[in-house]
């Protein structure tokens, strides 16, 4: 009998292309995610370094400094906000992907089971016809003319 052949194998082939770039695409949006929070975490430090810097300086600064620094840590804030913002989204892109990523194995598991499914039964095929054509050899055997030696040859 011939080689198993999944008839599905093309859909199966492009559903685990799907899965394996859905699972870049997961990779790669996570990869985002880390670094809009390193940096955002570096604004955070900067704007932590700022206002220790101006409570260290404390009364010695002159009011044009005072405003300087209030302003460099409202720009620090701003920073931050909108750096939340991004970090927010990119949270969300990767959250997406990773139910695209999911939906991808998904199919890709289905049709692999699927295949699983069809190999066993080509096998179950192929040891039933293996079964009866000997079965059908041992039918032909016995239908065969039986020739009957006299008594003095069997000892």
């Amino acid at each position: 009998m011939g080689r198993f052949h999944f008839r599905l194998q093309p859909l199966l082939d492009r559903r685990e292309r799907e899965e394996s770039e859905a699972h870049a695409a997961l990779l790669a949006a996570a990869r985002t995610r880390a670094r809009e929070r390193e940096r955002a975490a570096e604004l955070r430090a900067e704007r932590a370094r700022v206002a220790r810097r101006f409570t260290s300086a404390g009364a010695n600064l002159e009011p044009g400094a005072i405003r300087e620094l209030f302003t460099h840590l409202d720009l620090l804030a701003a920073g931050i906000a909108r750096q939340d913002t991004i970090e927010e989204r990119a949270c969300d892109r990767e959250a997406a992907s990773r139910a695209t990523w999911a939906a991808a194995r998904r199919e890709h598991r289905r049709l692999m089971m699927l295949r699983e499914r069809a190999h066993a039964a080509y096998v179950a095929d192929v040891e039933c016809r293996e079964e009866r054509a000997l079965d059908d050899a041992n039918a032909s055997n016995r239908n065969a003319p039986v020739i009957l030696l006299p008594s003095s040859f069997h000892n």
